[in-house]
């Protein structure tokens, strides 16, 4: 594996190539090449079923019967995640669940598109006074995106304590990044007696970890403190907050500690989700130009945005090949590979031959939590900007797309953005 991504590290393709698996996954690409879209490889000690067929797919994230319990993780991936909904499963999911969904309630919602909205009107009116309407050598865009995100989720699940979260949302990206390196270049990180040698690496990750933790613990004193005279506040952790604390209730639903956790797994999920959806979306939207002013048509003409057969082994780990799916041409079609748009005009149970094709936000009882907390920032996110640009992808993008927990630009996003005269 490591030296077929070694090999991939150099490649850049087409800025009109979305067949990016030979660069992300390559050894994925080499092992279908040779076995078939489904086969078994081993992790370590453990068996491991790559699924690359939709309808086993479906199988495993349509039952409700715990046959098909979640994959464990490594201790540094929860640290770099949190052991929030993303990652627990069974009895300990459902707890959690039943205390987050009223986040995300239709109430909260509009709310957001209120917050995203004074996100990016302060990012818009900042980029249209630059050089005359036009930034000639192209900005960096997915940088913007990921500060606007890391405002918006700050705000919905920190409220008043955003900018000490934003603190913590630093070194849990720091944290992040370290803990990605040592998968691929410390061996020691995959032999479980060993993980918690003193190496250079670990005492980092130890470090950041327990910064992260101080800047939690305090927020939540804090909250905990004031709640006589400010409430626990309206935002995700004063909703945790008052359905769990211990002077609430008697048996609360989660611990403090659960409750830290999920904040730290929905602070870096619901960010990082909603910044390279934005990105990939705009680098679409400048590599088919068209698109721009249909969107713009679209809001022109409505009224304001609504917001609205193989036997498996125990323990085996179940990993789903979404890209394979994503672009398998017996499912899309010949056109698998191309941007169109067209194809979800009917919603997404019909932009393919089968209804479960399309597995952005998972799918099942399963499927995300946020689905559409992260499709109306991205919805007012794209609205407002085309509303006053338009954008052109710059020269010095490189279409070198790299997997770090999720899909992203090499080296950025670099656009080309011209005010429009309204």
């Amino acid at each position: 594996m490591k030296r077929l991504l070694a090999e991939a590290a150099g490649l850049v393709l087409d800025a009109g190539c979305h067949d990016y698996g030979a660069m992300v996954q390559p050894y994925y690409r080499k092992w279908m090449g040779l076995y078939g879209r489904t086969f078994v490889s081993w992790f370590g000690e453990k068996p491991e079923l790559f699924m690359g067929d939709v309808n086993m797919v479906k199988q495993v994230y349509s039952d409700r019967t715990g046959l098909f319990p979640k994959n464990s993780w490594s201790d540094n991936f929860t640290r770099g995640l949190g052991r929030g909904m993303v990652l627990i499963d069974g009895d300990e999911w459902k707890r959690h669940r039943k205390v987050i969904n009223p986040v995300f309630s239709l109430d909260k919602l509009k709310m957001l598109a209120v917050a995203v909205s004074d996100c990016v009107g302060r990012w818009c009116r900042t980029g249209s006074k630059v050089g005359e309407g036009q930034r000639q050598s192209g900005d960096e865009i997915s940088h913007h995106f990921d500060e606007i995100a890391t405002d918006v989720i700050s705000h919905v699940v920190f409220g008043r304590s955003h900018k000490e979260a934003k603190e913590a949302c630093l070194a849990q990206k720091n944290l992040q990044a370290l803990i990605f390196s040592s998968v691929f270049n410390d061996l020691l990180s995959h032999i479980s007696g060993l993980r918690n040698l003193p190496t250079k690496n670990n005492l980092e990750m130890w470090k950041l970890e327990k910064e992260v933790r101080s800047i939690l613990v305090n927020i939540v004193k804090s909250r905990l403190a004031t709640k006589d005279t400010a409430g626990y506040g309206d935002d995700m952790l004063g909703v945790m907050l008052e359905t769990c604390a211990p002077d609430q209730v008697q048996n609360p639903l989660m611990s403090m500690d659960e409750i830290m956790e999920e904040c730290k797994t929905f602070y870096i999920a619901g960010h990082e989700t909603t910044s390279f959806l934005l990105t990939w979306a705009v680098f679409l939207l400048t590599t088919h130009q068209e698109w721009q002013e249909k969107l713009r048509e679209e809001r022109k003409a409505d009224s304001d945005l609504e917001v609205g057969g193989i036997k498996v082994t125990k323990d085996t780990i179940l990993a789903t090949q979404i890209k394979t799916i994503h672009t398998d041409k017996e499912i899309w079609g010949e056109d698998a590979y191309e941007f169109k748009p067209t194809r979800f005009e009917n919603g997404m149970l019909r932009a393919a031959k089968h209804p479960n094709a399309f597995m952005a936000f998972s799918t099942g009882p399963r499927a995300c939590i946020g689905q559409n907390f992260t499709m109306i920032q991205a919805k007012v996110v794209l609205a407002m900007i085309l509303q006053r640009f338009s954008i052109s992808l710059s020269p010095k993008y490189v279409h070198a797309p790299k997997d770090v927990f999720m899909l992203q630009p090499r080296s950025g996003l670099p656009v080309v953005l011209k005010t429009l005269q309204l």
